[in-house]
């Protein structure tokens, strides 16, 4: 019997980069970069291919930062590849990471390709005035783009919403939970907002209006914290979704593979700048510039930065 494992591809760019995001993403300047990189990925994920015939590839992750959109050509012929190089499951789950107003015809093609089942959708916030001091590079009325661009694709949508926001309210909350449910979510991944020391959103926004009193300058404490998630539960319950993993809801039949597999300690195996891998009780990472990933990539070997026992 094969051994279950998860296949992780890290493609580690994004358009802009978020006020509060500390991510080891680069921004994209260099397109000629972005085809370097894919290259480097397929020769990495090639060369480690053949050590791993006795495994079975139960679901693949394509993130670490905005995968639709920025490769599309390349991205669907490596996933495709993909399945000469692993033995897969027979219905294998293929997530793609993309971002509203960042869905082109040119990705529904890639994923078409590649065997796309499921895409994240890193949506935060349908409401402006919360969306603002993050800085993202798009507003929250870009996914109506995405739908349509999606009408009658068979994927399913998971949206990532962002709770604690400045602002935020259980009503508010609830306002993006019901327009993420109207754009098609069958999956809602809550994802607490993170005051990372260094980020322009910590050292900006938030250390300028510390001590202000307005309610639209102001972050949830945590009683109000805990009120945003269990109004969050009600709705989604009331709406069909269960949550079956911390902060992951569901309609029924659309729990995340990867997300349950990974919780359960599933052996994953990860390509590209920065990848984690997690095989036989052993972590390793691959080194995290993006630049030396690409150069070193020729000397598979040269790649992985750190190898340590797993707790």
């Amino acid at each position: 019997m094969r051994m279950p494992i998860l296949l992780a591809l890290n493609v580690p760019f994004c358009p802009a980069r978020c006020s509060y995001c500390d991510k080891g993403c680069d921004v994209i300047g260099d397109l000629s970069l972005l085809d370097r990189y894919a290259d480097a990925l397929t020769r990495e994920v090639e060369a480690s291919a053949h050590q791993f015939d006795d495994c079975e590839v139960q679901a693949v992750w394509i993130g670490g930062g905005i995968a639709g959109h920025l490769f599309d050509e390349k991205l669907g012929v490596l996933l495709r590849s993909l399945r000469a190089w692993f033995p897969f499951a027979p219905e294998p789950e293929v997530t793609l990471k993309v971002h509203p107003g960042m869905v082109s015809t040119e990705t529904l093609t890639a994923m078409r390709r590649g065997g796309v089942t499921r895409l994240s959708i890193d949506y935060a916030t349908a409401n402006g005035f919360e969306c603002e001091p993050l800085g993202r590079f798009l507003p929250p009325g870009a996914m109506d783009v995405t739908q349509m661009v999606l009408a009658g694709a068979p994927v399913s949508l998971s949206f990532d919403v962002l709770t604690g926001l400045p602002a935020q309210t259980p009503g508010t909350l609830v306002q993006t939970l019901e327009t993420a449910l109207r754009y098609g979510a069958q999956h809602i991944q809550l994802l607490p907002l993170r005051v990372v020391p260094g980020t322009p959103f910590a050292e900006h926004w938030v250390r300028e209006n510390a001590a202000s009193a307005s309610l639209r300058r102001h972050l949830p404490n945590g009683a109000e914290r805990a009120a945003l998630s269990t109004a969050a539960d009600a709705f989604l319950t009331a709406h069909g979704f269960a949550q079956y993993l911390p902060g992951q809801y569901a309609l029924p039949g659309c729990e995340s593979a990867y997300l349950r597999l990974e919780r359960e300690g599933c052996a994953q195996l990860a390509f590209g700048a920065g990848a984690v891998s997690r095989i036989d009780g052993m972590q390793s990472q691959n080194i995290r510039s993006v630049r030396d990933y690409c150069r070193f990539s020729p000397d598979p070997e040269r790649l992985t930065q750190s190898v340590f026992p797993m707790d």
